[in-house]
Parts: structure tokens; C-alpha cells; sequence
């Protein structure tokens, strides 16, 4: 795990643990959006970020896609929150 990433990690921690208060379920989301597709702003992949932001990310975005929809890569990469495989959004 790069380092630089443990912002998406957090975020992502906490807000499986707020759907998993609120539904019952755990879901494994995925830290790779967020690294991917949360580069505006103060949040820049792999190079830092901050899970407020991510938070605001999440919120925008309508959730978060599973990890086994877009899997972690450990490096920055191209943001597919918007092709078939980032469509299945759970989260806040």
C-alpha cells in the first residue's frame, strides 16, 4: 500500500462502517475510486490527500463502487467511476 493513499483508506473505513450501522451490511468499498477519481482539489491520488474531502467526494458521487467492481491498484490511474465497471455506488 503506497502511503500517500491512506486518506482513501480512512475514508473508506469509516464509511463502510456508517452503512454498516445503518443497514446491517458490510460492504467491502473501494479505496481505487477515490485515488482515481478524487483529484480536484486538495485530494491528489496517490500523492495525499484528506478524508473530508473524500467525504465530500463520496457524497457527490452517490456512494462508492465495491471492491470487487474496481479493484485497488496501488497507484494513480484513470477515473472509470463512470463506465460499467464503477456503476454499483453504495455508501452515504
Amino acid at each position: 500500500m503506497n502511503a500517500g493513499c491512506c486518506w482513501a483508506f480512512s475514508a473508506v473505513g469509516a464509511t463502510e462502517g456508517i452503512v454498516k450501522i445503518s443497514s446491517g451490511k458490510l460492504i467491502s468499498l473501494l479505496e481505487q475510486e477515490l485515488v482515481d477519481c478524487d483529484v480536484h482539489g486538495e485530494d491528489q491520488g496517490c500523492n495525499g490527500g484528506e478524508m473530508d474531502d473524500a467525504f465530500k467526494f463520496i457524497i457527490k458521487n452517490g456512494g462508492l463502487t465495491t471492491e470487487s467492481d474496481y479493484p485497488y491498484t496501488a497507484q494513480d490511474g484513470q477515473c472509470q467511476s463512470g463506465s460499467n465497471r464503477g456503476r454499483n455506488h453504495q455508501g452515504l
